[in-house]
């Protein structure tokens, strides 16, 4: 199950995002959607510790592991950190030939299409 979503961090979320990247609507739904999980996990997560100092992660009201926190903030200060560029490369591409897509490979078994 899922936390319900905290409405005070979604219209911060989607100023950071549009200061990184502008319009999402150019971009695939896929895309558009990891982004937005992205920046929402992280703008909640870094305002939970900006606000409450002494602030330790949780999980359904217990003390969460640390390690899976510290993999969660590093895989999600590398995906801010990264994305920006991903969107703008994938933005010259699109701009040299607007008919085409992108084949993108994922780890070593999966592969996708994303619609340019």
């Amino acid at each position: 199950m899922h936390a319900p979503i905290n409405r005070t961090v979604l219209p911060i979320a989607r100023e950071v995002i549009t200061r990184a990247f502008g319009n999402l609507d150019d971009l695939p739904a896929e895309l558009q959607n990891t982004i937005a999980n992205i920046y929402y996990n992280s703008t909640q997560l870094l305002g939970a510790a900006k606000n409450n100092p002494g602030w330790v992660p949780t999980k359904d009201g217990q003390l969460a592991d640390t390690k899976t926190f510290v993999e969660e903030v590093s895989f999600l200060s590398a995906a801010m950190e990264s994305l920006p560029q991903f969107v703008a490369e994938l933005r010259k591409l699109r701009g040299k030939n607007p008919a085409s897509g992108l084949l993108i490979s994922q780890g070593n078994f999966e592969l996708t299409w994303i619609e340019l």
